[in-house]
């Protein structure tokens, strides 16, 4: 008896083979272009507490990331809006590390009287333009 050898069997795995290897390079293929997008930066996770002491609207850091100098202040007393930088109120940084960090306090004089007028703060962060604080400090009329 003769014994003959087929190749029947090698077909279908090259088959598949080429399948999974499409398969792989389509995968790598949308990886590269989903990830290749630049990805915005993420807003510092703190903890600030608002308040108005002796006159003075304060802001105290209670915990998590340092806050760099260029973070937005929007001060509302009434209808009027004032728009700072913590680095216009340089008293804060007791650790000169040129950041609002962990215990210090950014006190900010009021531009303007705020006896029986609503007063509130936002702070922006600059880097992913995201509100990282807000709050009325006092309720009162415009």
């Amino acid at each position: 008896m003769k014994n003959k050898r087929t190749r029947q069997a090698v077909t279908p795995i090259i088959g598949t083979v080429l399948l999974l290897a499409m398969a792989i390079s389509l995968f790598a293929v949308l990886n590269i272009i989903v990830f290749s997008y630049p990805q915005e930066p993420k807003s510092p996770s703190v903890n600030l507490i608002g308040a108005i002491e002796k006159g003075n609207i304060n802001i105290t850091h209670y915990g998590g990331e340092s806050l760099i100098p260029e973070t937005q202040v929007i001060i509302t007393i009434g209808n009027s809006h004032y728009d700072k930088k913590i680095s216009d109120f340089p008293s804060y940084d007791k650790n000169l590390d040129n950041k609002l960090s962990f215990g210090e306090i950014l006190q900010i004089p009021p531009e303007e009287d705020i006896t029986n007028k609503h007063v509130a703060v936002t702070v922006v962060d600059v880097n992913s333009n995201s509100i990282i604080f807000t709050a009325a400090l006092q309720k009162g009329g415009t």
